[in-house]
C-alpha cells in the first residue's frame, strides 16, 4: 500500500505560492509534511489489521497477462495481489513503504509457498530501494493517484529505470471527482496528467474504464521506449 493512497489526507500542496527559491522549499516542505502525516495513518491502520483496501484480487488486466517474468508491484502492501501473480508463474518484487506491511508480506509469501520478494522502501525513490531494474512488468493499483504532483516526475523516472525497454508499465488510478474530496480520499488524478507524466519513457498503449470499481476508477497501459 502506498502513503498516499487513499489516505485521509490528499498529498498535495497546502496553498504556498511557488514564488521562487523560498516559494518553492516551502512547497516541498509541505508535501512532506502531509506526507509523514499519512505514512503515520497507514501504519496504524496496519498494526490493528484495519486494511479494507486489501479486499481486492488480482485485476484481470493482470491475471490476463501473456507468460511469466519478473514483476514489480509499487506499493504492495501487504503483498496479496504480488504473491497471486506470483502463483501464476513470476516473479515478483513488492515494495511499501511501511515495514509492518512488509513483515506481514513476507509471512504470507511463505505460507503460499511461492517466491516473493518484499522491500519497504518509498515509490518515488526506487534506486535507494535498491529494487533492481529489467523488469517485464511495473504495475501499481492505486497508489500514483495519491502522490502529490510534485513528486510524480521522480515516481515517473523510477519506474522508467526499473522497466526494461518494451517492457510494460500498467497502472490503475481514479479521476478526480467531487465525491472523493468529501471524503477526505486523495485527489485521484486526470487521464491527461498521466500520459503527460509518463510520456518521455513511455508508449500508451491504451486506457480502459474499470465500471465496477467505485470513484471511476482507469487502468492505463504503457509501453517502456
Amino acid at each position: 500500500m502506498c502513503w498516499a493512497r487513499e489516505s485521509g489526507r490528499p498529498c498535495r500542496p497546502t496553498g504556498h505560492r511557488d514564488t521562487g527559491m523560498v516559494g518553492r522549499r516551502a512547497l516541498v516542505i509541505d508535501d512532506c509534511e502531509v506526507a509523514n502525516e499519512g505514512r503515520r495513518g497507514y501504519r496504524l491502520l496496519y498494526r490493528i489489521g484495519l486494511t479494507p483496501w486489501e479486499s481486492r484480487g488480482l485485476p484481470t488486466e493482470l491475471v490476463g497477462l501473456a507468460g511469466s517474468g519478473r514483476a514489480l508491484e509499487l506499493g504492495c502492501g501487504r503483498g496479496k495481489q504480488a504473491i497471486e501473480l506470483a502463483r501464476c508463474g513470476w516473479q515478483v518484487v513488492g515494495i511499501d513503504f511501511a515495514p509492518e506491511a512488509m513483515a506481514a508480506a513476507r509471512e504470507r509469501a511463505r505460507q503460499a509457498g511461492v517466491s516473493a520478494e518484499f522491500r519497504a522502501g518509498d515509490v518515488t525513490r526506487l534506486a535507494e530501494a535498491g529494487v533492481g531494474t529489467g523488469y517485464d512488468l511495473v504495475y501499481d493499483i492505486k497508489c500514483f493517484h495519491g502522490l502529490a504532483p510534485t513528486l510524480r516526475p521522480a515516481y515517473a523516472a523510477g519506474v522508467a529505470a526499473a522497466c526494461r525497454s518494451h517492457g510494460d508499465f500498467i497502472l490503475f488510478a481514479t479521476e478526480p471527482s467531487r465525491r472523493r474530496r468529501r471524503l477526505g480520499l486523495p485527489p485521484g488524478v486526470s487521464a491527461d496528467d498521466v500520459r503527460t507524466v509518463f510520456s518521455a519513457d513511455f508508449e500508451w498503449v491504451n486506457t480502459k474504464p474499470a465500471p465496477d470499481v467505485p470513484f471511476g476508477e482507469a487502468v492505463y497501459h504503457f509501453r517502456r521506449r
